[in-house]
């Protein structure tokens, strides 16, 4: 059925504005007529960009006396790139974009160690970078750090900042001092599709996750940097692959020393009283 929508180019160089191209790993990087860029590993569709990322520009305030933080943007543009063409570029894919004000923008895809590497640069003066990723019906989102709510965070929209949790996690609270579902001491750019796959944004950076909450065909996820933003999509093929994959990448824990274990909270007399 894929072949039927796409064009295969199978010739180096080659410049379509659509098609579909093989990593050196084989995986297929298949970009679709109306812009969409799908992941194909094994023959079957993974990871997708749903549309065409953006540039945001915006002059923000922030507040958080008590390190729980809240963001106010004015004057707040958007620059949307559509779909110029696509070419090998040695054995990676490029996609590239132009604005309706002479920007240029390009989408790199290579294969790496870990899996297979995204990178979005752009012309011009930016506050963040937004990627738009495909909502699938059969989709998940496992993941974004140490969350409360619920470990698929798909339909939520949320904050990954590292803040005070709060007193009382309310929506709706005195944002000064109460929490909300997603205020964590650990946040992460990181989520495990349960199909087999997984991605994690390589950002140091404050990321705003709109995950199919807004859009019920798009998760947005917004690096509020204007530097290039880099993703890796690990192939899996089982969330345990993809959880081993990862720790190849950030590492893993360590087994605490035999002192770790001992009593942890404000005892008083040492162990023995306890």
């Amino acid at each position: 059925m894929r072949r039927s929508i796409v064009l295969a180019f199978a010739l180096a160089g080659c410049s379509r504005d659509s098609g579909s191209f093989a990593l050196p790993d084989g995986t297929e990087v298949v970009v679709t007529r109306d812009g969409e860029v799908e992941l194909w590993i094994d023959g079957s569709p993974t990871f997708a960009v749903g549309a065409s990322p953006e540039t945001r520009s915006f002059a923000e305030e922030s507040e958080g006396p008590f390190a729980i933080w809240s963001f106010e943007r004015d004057d707040e543009t958007s620059t949307a790139f559509t779909l110029d063409r696509v070419r090998r570029d040695g054995e990676a894919v490029e996609v590239e974009y132009t604005s309706t004000q002479g920007l240029a923008a390009t989408l790199r895809i290579e294969a790496d160690t870990t899996g297979s590497r995204f990178t979005f640069t752009s012309d011009g003066p930016a506050n963040s970078i937004a990627v738009p990723v495909r909502c699938d019906d059969g989709g998940s989102f496992h993941g974004f750090g140490e969350q409360y709510s619920t470990t698929n965070q798909k339909g939520h929209a949320l904050r990954l900042l590292v803040e005070e949790q709060g007193v009382g996690r309310q929506e709706d609270g005195f944002r000064p001092i109460s929490g909300d579902l997603h205020t964590t001491y650990f946040p992460m750019p990181w989520w495990l599709d349960a199909r087999g796959f997984g991605v994690l944004f390589d950002t140091k950076h404050r990321v705003e996750a709109d995950v199919c909450a807004t859009d019920g065909d798009l998760a947005w996820i917004e690096v509020v940097d204007d530097a290039p933003v880099t993703w890796t999509v690990f192939h899996g093929p089982t969330p345990k692959d993809v959880v081993r994959q990862l720790g190849d990448v950030v590492g893993r824990p360590k087994l605490p020393p035999d002192w770790a274990w001992g009593t942890w909270i404000c005892t008083q007399g040492g162990e023995d009283a306890v």
